[in-house]
This record gives C-alpha cells, sequence and structure tokens, in this order.
C-alpha cells in the first residue's frame, strides 16, 4: 500500500474520499446538499459511529462518523474498528484508491484511522495463485501530517507487516536457522548488535530446556539476543523483553484437536513480536 500526503478538497477530488466527521464543525466542508446534511445529522444522532457513503458515480463520499469526545485510546481504537469496516467496503467495490481527510479533527486521529486500514488490508498471500484484491494507494490530507511524522508511521506499519508474515510463514520455509539470519541482516542495517548461539554453543552453555524442545525437530536450534543502545539514552537500567521462538510447537501433538494443529506454526510470535519491536524502535529513533 502506498501511503501519500496530497491537497485534498472533498468538493472537487476526484476519486473515493474518506470523511472523518468529529463534530459539527465538519459540515462547513462536506460536499453535501442541504437533505443530504439533514439525512447524515439524523443517522448521526441514531448512531455517533454511523458510517454513511454518498454516491459519487464512480466514485463514493465515505462519512465516518465518530465521537472525539471519548477517552483518547478509546477514540483511537474505534477509529481502527471503523476503518477496518470501511476496508471491508471498498474491497467488497474493487476500490483500490482512496484520500481521507476530515474537519475539527487532530493528527493523531487521523493517524490512527490510516493505521486501521493498513492493519485491515493485510493477508497473508504469500502462497495464494491468485493475489486479493488490496488498496494500492491512500492519500491523506497534507495539512494533518508532515512527511517526517507520516515517514515514522509507515516505517512503524511495515514492521507491523513483516512480523505478521514471520507468523504465518509454517516451519518448511522459516525455520530457526533462516528465522535467526534474517534478524541479523535486519539488525545489521539498523545498527543493532545480534548475538546468535549455535547448537554448540547451547549445548556449552547447557540450556537444557532449549535442546529438550529441540529433540522434536530435525533443525538445529538458535538462541538470539538483540540489543540496540540508542545515543544519550534516557534509562540508566536496560529495558529487557523476552520472546518466545518455538518455530513450530511439536510437543503434545496427539493432544491437540484438528483445528489448532494449524496454529503451531504461531508459536514463534513472540519472539516475532519482541524482535520487530526492537527493529521499530531502533529504526524510529535513528530518523530522529
Amino acid at each position: 500500500m502506498q501511503i501519500v500526503l496530497e491537497q485534498i478538497n472533498p468538493k472537487e477530488y476526484e476519486g473515493n474520499v474518506i470523511f472523518l466527521y468529529g463534530n459539527e464543525v465538519a459540515e462547513r466542508t462536506l460536499p453535501l446538499s442541504k437533505k443530504e446534511i439533514e439525512y447524515l445529522k439524523e443517522r448521526r444522532e441514531r448512531d455517533p459511529e454511523a458510517i454513511v457513503v454518498f454516491d459519487r458515480l464512480p466514485y463514493h463520499l465515505i462519512i465516518v462518523n465518530f465521537d472525539p469526545e471519548k477517552a483518547t485510546n478509546e477514540c483511537q481504537e474505534h477509529l481502527r474498528r471503523l476503518a477496518d469496516k470501511v476496508v471491508e467496503m471498498l474491497k467488497a467495490d474493487k476500490q483500490t484508491q482512496v484520500a481521507v481527510t476530515g474537519e475539527g479533527i487532530i493528527p493523531e486521529e487521523i493517524v490512527a484511522f490510516v493505521e486501521g486500514m493498513n492493519l485491515a488490508d493485510y493477508s497473508f498471500d504469500r502462497y495464494k495463485s491468485e493475489t486479493p484484491s488490496h488498496l494500492e494507494r491512500v492519500a491523506i490530507e497534507h495539512t494533518f501530517l508532515s512527511q517526517e511524522e507520516l515517514d515514522r508511521n509507515v516505517r512503524l506499519w511495515n514492521r507491523i507487516f513483516w512480523c505478521r508474515e514471520w507468523v504465518n510463514l509454517p516451519v518448511a520455509d522459516l525455520n530457526a536457522v533462516d528465522f535467526a539470519s534474517e534478524l541479523e541482516d535486519i539488525a545489521s542495517d539498523l545498527k543493532v548488535k545480534c548475538t546468535v548461539f549455535d547448537k554448540k554453543k547451547i549445548e556449552a552453555l547447557r540450556m537444557g530446556g532449549l535442546l529438550a524442545v529441540n529433540k522434536g525437530s530435525v533443525d538445529e536450534p538458535r538462541f538470539v539476543v538483540l540489543e540496540y543502545h540508542p545515543k544519550n539514552a534516557v534509562n540508566e537500567k536496560p529495558i529487557a523483553l523476552v520472546g518466545k521462538g518455538v518455530m513450530y510447537d511439536t510437543g503434545g501433538l496427539n493432544l491437540k484437536p484438528e483445528d489448532y494443529m494449524q496454529e503451531m506454526k504461531s508459536d514463534m510470535a513472540g519472539a516475532a513480536t519482541i524482535a520487530s519491536s526492537l527493529f521499530a524502535a531502533a529504526e524510529s529513533l535513528q530518523f530522529i
């Protein structure tokens, strides 16, 4: 998904437009007739988070109502969930491009909404013969964000994307050796120290638990330590994060129901999440 900044005037924009409607201030810029505004107000009174679509064939104007008076975290999470619904609507209509703007809203709210779109648009397509439809381009009204702020968020969303890819990949294509190698490559690019213990080192350190689990695999184990030391660090003591990295949990296989077996490749989600979090922090601080 390409995410860009543009000048977006809902009254003149030729394309699909999502308009975030936080409060009544928004009415002055809405490209709606009096009857349409009355209808919108009626819908908003009945449901403060209604998604109202107006046809502007061949495009659509999508009004996303939300309550900005809610607590910050709650408001932003609702915007992410509303974005999920909008993406579903766009995909059903085979729309691949859209612009996002609004009135009476703050940058954090539009960021939360676009983040929700980015997360909702994800699907694991690597093994599909036909790639599902995805949003190809999302334009954001340029007055809400600087290019630097957008780039910072896009970098974070890309880390989330790759964390999901790692979790979804089966062990046949991502075993412990492969995963450790990928982490080494990324760490090198981001100037993060990466130490990888191979099987001999693990045995020398008498890491019995890891070795016992690895007996159920034909692949060798790896133990990875990632360290990032930012300049002018605020914390006197380091923050330590630990993530479980069992690439495929074969333990108790005969006890697990059939539907659950397909999820055992996700037993390394802890390691993927921790590695992605550290990489995201390192990448973010490098561009400050």
